[in-house]
């Protein structure tokens, strides 16, 4: 095989792979507290401020007990323990 067709060909396999294909599809299953978590991170750096989490009514009064390493900051982790798990596509938690 020569080399453009490998190339084509291994393109063609990215392109077809799972990751890349949920990212792409409008009809993915919504995790609806990713989605509250990525609205109210307003500064896109990955967690949540004091003053983001504080928009938010049922994770301001509790940012204390979530912020479990104390650094001031949630991470989604963080905060996705303050929330029970819910099966994609639904609103409980969030």
């Amino acid at each position: 095989m020569n080399r453009p067709i490998r190339l084509v060909s291994a393109l063609a396999a990215l392109l077809a792979s799972p990751a890349l294909v949920a990212q792409v599809t409008p009809d993915a299953p919504v995790d609806p507290v990713r989605a509250a978590f990525d609205r109210a991170d307003t500064d896109r750096d990955g967690r949540l401020s004091r003053a983001e989490a504080a928009r938010l009514p049922t994770v301001g009064p509790k940012f204390e007990q979530y912020d479990e390493n104390r650094d001031g900051y949630l991470s989604f982790e963080e905060y996705r323990t303050g929330f029970p798990v819910a099966p994609l596509g639904t609103t409980a938690g969030a």
